[in-house]
């Protein structure tokens, strides 16, 4: 019975001829969208190799240079583009896709291409994700808005009761056929997707865990327009008129999709403020300033460090010592700005982590607020993701400038800022590489997204079980 019911909505649906246009002008941006994500993503990645390449070979070939003026003459690191980001491209346009590393300070990831942006990307690019959040909800109200006030406007709804058709059954008839009316648009966009993660993915990576994240990336998408379709049913199952469901049904789509997102990200922007990029910068400046600044070599600090040298070595002078005093004052900064950079990321991470808590609570009413985050994260383009690089990356600065400061305390001499090293130090400097977080450390932070979805999903159909059960059965 419930499969005679599918099959009938599933027509009735298809001879709307409103809802044929609609789902192939739809199936068309979502193809559109990913075909634009695909081409993207694949020359995003083949930039950011050729870069990465190039900044190697500009380090090696930069001749006999003192070894902390090579320092900061630094090095760039160019953020991988993951597989799935044709999908959703989340904060890469904000969050800047290279670093660059220099002695003493860590600098913000750069190079966002939203700075770069054209006066209409302000309504958001065109990305299967948007498609996906956005439109196939608005398609699932226009297929089923009239669901059951539709039947019960046509005196159909009395007829199926009369024949001994139960509620439950109808609802999960009508949810059945609409499900395959939404899966005739998407289905053959599948493959596309599997493709492009088996070409588009980095060399040496891992195929088998990227087409995992596709996979639970559609799981995810699916709960979300489970929850739009039974939202759907059960507004028009209560409404008294089929206009009165489209005129619900688009509000609730208004203040899911686009009213209750917003207002979640200036709520969190409210209660857990983050400091301005120049603020933050001021106050690192600051904090490091009071302590060695890695050139001083009056700072009280620094003269703990060259009593204890001279109590090791017994020599009562710097340039008696055995090594050079001034790389040993270079990494002596290093540590300690190392430390107050520590603090400060530490407290600016915390920040982020109290935003992301405060969004989640509206996650609540919009299934949405708890979609995204997920999505952004199996398609690798989330804030975790990018702190993983960003941290890698300072790790990367550490490690080379803790390795010409030990170069330059054993080789140079104290004072002389006219000692050069040549290409053998440069080519000691090992080359970055980026290790991804695991599949289980991208999605343990999302667990209580992954539940307020599921739970959301769960209620709305409880509800619509309610709402089939309680309906009029003349309009």
């Amino acid at each position: 019975m419930i499969l005679t019911i599918a099959r009938r909505e599933l027509l009735d649906t298809w001879r709307d001829g409103q809802v044929r246009v609609a789902a192939v002008i739809l199936a068309a941006l979502l193809l559109l969208a990913l075909a634009v994500g695909i081409a993207h993503s694949g020359s995003r990645e083949a930039i950011r190799s050729a870069a990465q390449a190039e900044d190697a070979r500009v380090w090696v070939s930069q001749g006999k240079l003192n070894p902390h003026s090579a320092a900061h003459f630094g090095r760039y690191l160019f953020k991988p583009v993951g597989p799935l980001a044709f999908v959703d491209e989340g904060i890469n346009p904000y969050a800047g896709s290279s670093v660059y590393l220099e002695a003493h300070v860590q600098t913000p990831a750069r190079s966002r291409p939203a700075e770069d942006a054209t006066f209409l990307s302000v309504f958001g690019e065109l990305t299967a994700a948007l498609t996906l959040q956005l439109l196939i909800p608005l398609l699932i109200i226009l297929c089923a808005f009239a669901a059951f006030s539709g039947e019960r406007e046509n005196g159909t709804f009395r007829q199926l009761l009369s024949l001994g058709v139960p509620r439950t059954k109808l609802l999960a008839g009508k949810a059945l056929g609409l499900t395959a009316a939404i899966a005739a648009i998407l289905l053959p966009l599948l493959p596309i997707g599997a493709g492009a993660v088996l070409l588009n993915g980095p060399e040496g990576g891992d195929a088998g865990a990227d087409l995992l994240r596709l996979a639970l990336l559609c799981i995810g998408y699916l709960a979300y327009f489970a929850a739009f379709i039974g939202l759907t049913l059960a507004v028009s199952a209560l409404a008294s008129s089929s206009r009165a469901a489209l005129v619900t049904l688009l509000g609730c789509w208004l203040a899911i999709a686009l009213l209750l997102p917003r207002f979640a990200a200036d709520a969190a922007e409210r209660l857990a403020p983050v400091p301005s990029i120049t603020a933050f910068k001021q106050a690192v400046s600051d904090d490091i300033a009071k302590g060695v600044s890695g050139h001083d070599a009056s700072d009280v600090r620094l003269e703990a460090v060259k009593q204890q040298l001279f109590q090791k070595y017994g020599v009562s002078r710097v340039e008696d010592l055995p090594i050079n005093f001034d790389g040993v004052s270079l990494s002596e900064g290093e540590r300690y700005g190392n430390e107050v950079l520590d603090a400060h990321y530490g407290r600016l991470w915390k920040q982020y982590d109290r935003q992301a808590a405060v969004q989640r609570l509206f996650a609540l009413i919009s299934p949405l607020i708890a979609l995204r985050p997920l999505s952004m994260a199996l398609s690798g383009t989330d804030l975790a993701l990018h702190r993983a690089f960003t941290d890698q990356a300072e790790a990367f600065r550490r490690s080379f400038i803790a390795q010409i400061n030990d170069y330059y305390t054993a080789n140079g001499k104290f004072d002389d800022w006219r000692y050069t090293a040549d290409q053998a130090l440069w080519k000691q400097i090992r080359p970055f590489s980026y290790t991804p977080p695991s599949m289980v450390a991208t999605l343990m932070p999302q667990g209580p997204n992954l539940l307020l979805l599921i739970g959301w999903t769960i209620a709305i159909w409880l509800f619509a079980a309610w709402a089939i059960g309680r309906a009029e059965v003349d309009a």
